[in-house]
């Protein structure tokens, strides 16, 4: 069986599924090599998760920092205008 246009450019994991699948292998074999195929799917989704990972934690870690000097400068704020009633009294 000739491969189709799409099977011609799908993956080295797909292509070695689809040979097995066409080939009329036994039911392990092909039961494997789709097993191979999801992996190299799962793999793939990985890597592109893994960015979105990093940047939420980057995110929520400059977010954390944004939320402390805030903090910060209300406390400072709330200083200056103690003193500054206080210089005026």
């Amino acid at each position: 069986m000739a491969p189709t246009s799409w099977e011609g450019s799908a993956p080295p994991s797909e292509r070695r599924f689809l040979e097995l699948k066409n080939s009329g292998g036994n039911t392990m074999i092909a039961q494997f090599a789709k097993m191979e195929t999801k992996n190299a799917q799962l793999c793939a989704e990985l890597a592109t998760a893994k960015p979105s990972t990093e940047q939420i934690e980057t995110v929520n870690k400059l977010a954390a920092e944004a939320w402390q000097k805030n903090e910060d400068l209300e406390k400072r704020l709330s200083q200056v205008k103690a003193n500054w009633r206080r210089s005026r009294s």
